[in-house]
């Protein structure tokens, strides 16, 4: 099960890189509220999280661009976009997570981080992405098939190839 110690430190830490920010885990850590310990395997997940949102930005947000009913990415409030951000990685690219888990999780982080009717607007979005992956509407997102791994001190870039988009996208429609 992924904790939400994961999710608050992905969160963070997208939040400080649209800021321009250089954050580590640590610094997350001892400057934020999180109570607990993140495990290795929170970190872990985090990573893939953060490296995967960043390599897939532009098709995630093109995806949350369509769906935030007349607001440009730029007026939405930046904590919201990375708790969208991080919902959309998961939702299309996690095959282990179910979309509701992954809307619920962003719902909660959105009650806690974003304004008071933040949790509404997010469950909104992120419903109807839900449904249109569902209905096949989404366009394939579509990568090279050599992309490479890349190591940072604290960022994994994971490998996809088409043919394993293709056998998410065929367990996503059964």
């Amino acid at each position: 099960m992924i904790s939400t110690i994961a999710r608050e430190m992905t969160m963070k830490l997208a939040y400080a890189l649209m800021l321009n920010g250089d954050d580590d885990y640590r610094t997350v850590i001892e400057q934020s509220d999180i109570s607990d310990i993140p495990s290795i395997k929170d970190m872990e997940y985090s990573d893939k999280l953060l490296n995967g949102m960043q390599g897939k930005k532009e098709y995630i947000d093109s995806i949350i661009s369509k769906n935030t009913r007349g607001w440009s990415l730029d007026r939405l409030p930046k904590v919201e976009l990375a708790i969208l951000r991080i919902a959309v990685y998961e939702m299309l690219f996690d095959e282990h997570l179910n979309d509701a888990v992954a809307i619920n999780a962003a719902v909660e982080l959105a009650k806690t981080y974003g304004n008071e009717k933040a949790y509404k607007y997010i469950n909104g979005i992120l419903g109807t992405i839900s449904r249109e992956k569902e209905s096949g509407e989404l366009k394939k997102y579509e990568i090279d098939k050599e992309e490479k791994m890349v190591e940072d001190d604290s960022i994994v870039e994971e490998v996809n190839t088409d043919s394993e988009l293709d056998v998410k996208n065929e367990q996503n429609v059964e």
